[in-house]
């Protein structure tokens, strides 16, 4: 079978198409030779495999044949995919003669290699630490350079693109009726741009379509990607509305159940009774109580309380509970009549 592909860049076998390139991103970065100067054969041999491994794996006719016969398939031409490029070892005989580090990874040189250029082609640089700056003039920004002369710098890019703003975060109230019902908002949301021209900044405003599903719970984020503000050097925030739940007069959400206290008088909960009550979303219903309802009784309506999001077409329970309404004042009649027809103990 060979090397493992998707071993080596750190994914399952099912791994998407930007899961592949963010591994393949992360791990180009770490074994850059140019950021491993004191193990750069090592560094050579890690930064060709992974390469290799992402450029075959980014190609679906590849991918294919690589997940039917594995490396060996890919080597014997099985498609087009191109062997593993060669290296000569950095510092030794196998460099081209008068050859520098740097002309071998084409920074400078007149030959570049594969794997680099393949780099360069994905991210625009072959140098991973360009772009970078800092307040004193050293070299690599990690804390220090290769020939002195530096402290640490402060990345402002990387070779991979400008870094992403911050988000902005709205709190969006709802009612339980509209995390019941599911609803839809038009939100309309004031962010700054960056004038490509100038580099000057304005304010622009932006209607964002909101999908609240039935069953959403307070703390559900829904994300908007690159709607927030931009910064120069920036690519733009998201913009993330954060669920909120109003509180409601009759209804308490726990998880996926609806609470309800009831209130029932004394002579019902003595005697038994039906007891009529209301849904949230407004359909009447009775339950029946036969028997003597105690102080602190629960009883549980299946398939009555919020809708469950991630199952759709189920929903969670009511529980209802019942606060005896005790009689705040009794005559000497009433109280002899109780005594007569109640148990002593």
């Amino acid at each position: 079978m060979g090397q493992d592909y998707y071993s080596l860049l750190g994914v399952s076998r099912n791994a998407s198409d930007e899961e592949l390139k963010k591994a393949y991103r992360k791990l180009a970065l770490k074994y850059h030779p140019d950021r491993n100067p004191n193990d750069a054969e090592v560094a050579n041999r890690k930064f060709r495999d992974i390469t290799h491994a992402y450029q075959v794996l980014s190609d679906k006719s590849k991918r294919e044949v690589y997940d039917r016969y594995g490396e060996d398939g890919v080597k014997s031409g099985m498609d087009s995919a191109p062997p593993p490029p060669r290296y000569s070892s950095f510092g030794g005989a196998g460099m081209p003669h008068g050859a520098s580090f740097r002309s071998s990874f084409g920074g400078r040189g007149e030959e570049q290699d594969p794997a680099m250029k393949f780099f360069e082609q994905m991210f625009g640089h072959s140098d991973p630490f360009a772009g970078m700056s800092g307040a004193s003039g050293g070299g690599m920004p990690f804390g220090g350079s290769f020939g002195g002369g530096g402290g640490s710098r402060i990345p402002q890019s990387s070779p991979f693109g400008p870094r992403k703003g911050e988000d902005t975060v709205f709190e969006l109230k709802l009612t339980l009726e509209e995390l019941f019902t599911g609803v839809t908002k038009n939100m309309k949301v004031s962010k700054t741009v960056v004038d490509a021209a100038t580099g000057g900044t304005m304010q622009l405003d932006n209607v964002l379509r909101v999908d609240v599903k039935p069953g959403f719970k307070a703390g559900t984020k829904l994300r908007f990607s690159e709607a927030g503000d931009e910064k120069p050097g920036q690519t733009a925030g998201d913009v993330v509305f954060e669920i909120a739940e109003k509180p409601h007069a009759k209804f308490l959400r726990k998880g996926n159940d609806l609470m309800l206290t009831v209130d029932l008088p004394l002579v019902e909960a003595l005697c038994g009774s039906e007891v009529t009550l209301e849904s949230i979303d407004g359909r009447k219903f009775r339950i029946s109580e036969p028997g003597t309802i105690s102080p602190g009784k629960v009883t549980t309506v299946p398939d009555m309380g919020m809708p469950i999001s991630k199952q759709p077409g189920r929903r969670g329970d009511l529980i209802v509970n019942y606060n005896i309404k005790f009689p705040t004042a009794l005559t000497a009649t009433q109280r002899e009549q109780l005594r007569q027809v109640l148990p002593a103990s």
